[in-house]
């Protein structure tokens, strides 16, 4: 039997689609995510390097939470055709001080973060931020340019330095 219907995905629209409801949409869902989405908020570090391996990289937060980061490849076919492309997609998980996953982030390799809309917890996934500097990025928005970060003094010019290449300030 054909549907039609609206699913969400990796929490976003992925649109109208017909499809064969076999699995429903579940397999257009990266494992990770679907892993992901199902443990958040009780799955330990340890469980989740079972699942998932350990990270490609680790990060100690100031306040002895732990930010995981994952970087995944490949190259696909769409529709089986002989056109390929590749692909690579970051996951960026966030555990609290007793090691249990409460937030994660999936985005294309590259993608920048933008100070205007991200929140958070988005926030402190980046690396040499610290709470304050979250903080003080949340209350002085909104930005024209991720610049004004270190022209309003919002954060340290050692922690700019870290962060200017995966941030950007997109006025919607």
């Amino acid at each position: 039997m054909i549907w039609f219907r609206i699913f969400f995905i990796d929490r976003r629209w992925c649109g109208m689609a017909a499809v064969v409801m076999l699995g429903g949409c579940s397999w257009l869902m990266p494992w990770p995510a679907r892993y992901l989405d199902r443990v958040t908020g009780s799955a330990t570090q340890e469980q989740v390097a079972q699942h998932l391996e350990r990270p490609l990289v680790e990060r100690s937060l100031e306040d002895g939470g732990t930010v995981w980061e994952y970087r995944y490849t490949g190259v696909s076919s769409p529709m089986l055709l002989p056109i390929t492309e590749a692909w690579c997609i970051e996951y960026t998980l966030l555990f609290d001080p007793q090691k249990v996953l409460r937030y994660w982030l999936r985005k294309d390799c590259g993608q920048s973060l933008d100070l205007n809309s991200a929140s958070a917890n988005e926030l402190r996934t980046l690396p040499g931020l610290r709470g304050v500097d979250v903080s003080r990025i949340i209350a002085g928005r909104p930005y024209q340019s991720r610049d004004e970060l270190l022209t309003r003094e919002i954060v340290p010019q050692p922690t700019w330095e870290v962060i200017k290449d995966q941030i950007s300030a997109n006025l919607h």
